[in-house]
C-alpha cells in the first residue's frame, strides 16, 4: 500500500509482498484500505516501513484480525528503536496465568457446521486485517499480575447456511510455550494516527468480483515490468466498478497485550462478505465514526514483546 502518514504497510508471504488491488483513501477516517489475495496454509507477516515518519516520536501498532484484537510481538516502536523495518508475524496467546504461547500468523480455511448454535451468530469482520498506528507520549512500567489476559481462539467455525462466500480466515501455526513476563508497560497518552486495512480473499474470488485482473493479465503485467504493471493495474481498476464493503473495523477500547478483556473481545469474530459497489472509488463510511484509540489510561502491554 502506498506510503501514508509516513509509513508504508503491507503483507508478505515467503518474503514476497502481496499485490494490492483497489486501494482507497479515506482522509476523514484516517484510513487506507486495499484488497489482497490469501493462500490457505501459508504463514504471513505484517511489514511496516517507517519511510518519513518522525523518529523522535514513540509509536504503537495495534492489530485486529477478523474483528478481534490480537496480542502481537514487537508492536512497540519508540524513538530509540533501531529497526528500519518492523515485522509483525507472531501472536502471543494466553495458556494460563503463568504461561503464554507464541504462534505465527497463518491463513486458514473456515470450518462449516450444521450446529444451529452458530446460525445467525457470525459478525461481519472476517476477512479483514487492520493495523492501527498510534503515537504514545511514554510508558509506565507495572507488575504483571496475569489477570484479565485474553485467551486466543483460532478455531473458526461458521454455520453452513451463513458462509456467504467466505472461505478463509486467519489461523495460527505451531505454538511455542514460554513463561509470562514479570512486568508490563502501560502506554500513556495514546493518539490514533492512521489505520491500514487489508481485506483478503482467494485470488479466484477477487478476479470473479472484478477486484483483480485475470490471471493472464497479471502474467502479462508481471512480464512487462514494475512500472507497466502498476499502470496496467490502474487501468484495470478504472475499467471495472470498484467494490466496497460494509465492513467496518471496530476500534475497541481494550488493550490487546495485557489489559482486561470482556467475553466479546476474547474470541475472533469471523464473518463478512464481499459486496460490489454501484459507484467506483466510493468509500463506505460508518456514520459519526470515531477512530479513537485502541488504548486508554491504565491499559498495558508486555515489556518483553519487543
Amino acid at each position: 500500500m502506498p506510503e501514508f502518514v509516513g509509513f508504508d504497510v503491507g503483507l508478505e508471504i515467503e518474503g514476497k509482498r502481496l499485490d494490492e488491488f483497489g486501494t482507497e483513501l479515506d482522509l476523514a477516517q484516517k484510513k487506507k484500505s486495499c484488497w489482497v489475495a490469501c493462500e490457505a496454509g501459508k504463514d504471513f507477516k505484517i511489514v511496516i516501513n517507517p519511510k518519513t515518519a518522525s523518529r523522535t516520536t514513540n509509536y504503537l501498532f495495534g492489530v485486529t484480525m477478523d474483528g478481534a484484537l490480537v496480542q502481537v510481538r514487537g508492536r512497540r516502536y519508540d524513538s530509540t528503536d533501531s529497526r528500519a523495518r518492523i515485522e509483525l508475524f507472531e501472536e502471543i496467546a494466553t495458556i494460563n496465568a503463568q504461561t503464554d504461547e507464541i504462534r505465527s500468523f497463518r491463513f486458514s480455511t473456515v470450518s462449516l457446521t450444521d450446529d444451529d448454535a452458530y446460525l445467525g451468530a457470525a459478525p461481519d469482520n472476517i476477512g479483514v486485517i487492520s493495523v492501527q498506528v498510534h503515537t504514545v507520549e511514554h510508558y509506565t512500567r507495572i507488575p504483571n499480575t496475569g489477570d484479565g489476559q485474553r485467551e486466543s481462539d483460532t478455531n473458526i467455525r461458521l454455520h453452513e447456511r451463513s458462509k456467504k462466500g467466505i472461505s478463509h480466515c486467519v489461523g495460527s501455526g505451531e505454538g511455542v510455550k514460554q513463561s509470562k513476563s514479570k512486568f508490563l508497560a502501560s502506554p500513556i497518552n495514546c493518539s490514533h494516527l492512521a489505520t491500514f486495512t487489508f481485506k483478503y480473499r482467494s485470488m479466484d474470488i477477487l478476479i470473479a468480483n472484478g477486484v483483480a485482473p485475470s490471471r493472464a493479465a497479471q502474467r502479462r503485467s508481471a512480464a512487462a515490468g514494475p512500472s507497466r504493471q502498476t499502470n496496467s493495474a490502474n487501468r484495470q481498476h478504472r475499467k471495472k466498478k470498484s467494490p466496497t464493503t460494509g465492513e467496518v473495523i471496530e476500534i475497541l477500547d481494550s488493550d490487546d497485550d495485557a489489559g482486561p478483556s470482556s467475553p466479546g473481545t476474547t474470541k475472533r469474530s469471523r464473518a463478512g462478505h464481499l459486496h460490489r459497489s454501484q459507484e467506483p472509488k466510493r468509500v463506505k463510511r460508518e456514520p459519526k465514526a470515531d477512530p479513537g484509540s485502541l488504548f486508554k489510561l491504565g491499559e498495558v502491554i508486555d515489556l518483553t514483546l519487543d
